[in-house]
């Protein structure tokens, strides 16, 4: 199975052995990443569902908010049950159980290798973004006097913009389906 991380590399428009990130390398990649979940909580999440066989339940790292809570036996008619969710200590109350409980929680590092569509394209560039500003920034800094060859970093700031571009794109379009119910 192919990892975020090589997912990155496959369409970063600077090689590997050659970048900023690469193989000697200045910067780490990996807490760039775990930096970009954090600012991009509020933009991206996973709803799951699992079943709760307490009164007192302690939910998932990162769960933002529980959405529904219904109860777990096979009968007609109403099945919603009661619930208090207490953020702060990450613990669900529940009058009766088992139940269902489906919630809503942040993005986590082992969810970057599953994600599929529009939010793993727009993880994708953001991470992208990032690591194109930083080499750039680097990149700018650094004088070269080369007697054969010059740095042409236009097509680094292009790939930049675009990927400015898509993430902007599709923070409107994200937001609004992982608000809704």
């Amino acid at each position: 199975m192919v990892t975020f991380i090589e997912k990155v590399w496959v369409e970063y428009p600077i090689p590997f052995s050659v970048s900023i990130w690469g193989q000697v390398a200045i910067e780490n990649l990996d807490t760039l990443v775990e930096t970009v979940l954090e600012e991009v909580s509020s933009d991206c999440n996973k709803t799951e569902t699992t079943v709760c066989l307490r009164d007192v339940n302690s939910m998932p790292v990162g769960c933002r908010e529980v959405i529904s809570v219904k109860l777990d036996l096979g009968f007609q008619g109403n099945r919603y049950v009661k619930k208090n969710y207490d953020r702060e200590t990450n613990m669900l109350y529940l009058r009766m159980y088992p139940s269902r409980v489906k919630y809503r929680r942040n993005l986590v590092l082992t969810d970057l290798d599953t994600l599929r569509g529009d939010q793993l394209i727009y993880v994708k560039n953001y991470v992208f973004m990032k690591m194109a500003t930083k080499e750039l920034t680097i990149l700018g800094s650094v004088k070269y006097e080369a007697d054969n060859g010059q740095m042409d970093l236009e097509n680094l700031k292009a790939f930049r913009d675009a990927a400015v571009l898509k993430v902007n794109e599709l923070k409107s379009e994200l937001s609004m389906y992982g608000n809704s119910r």
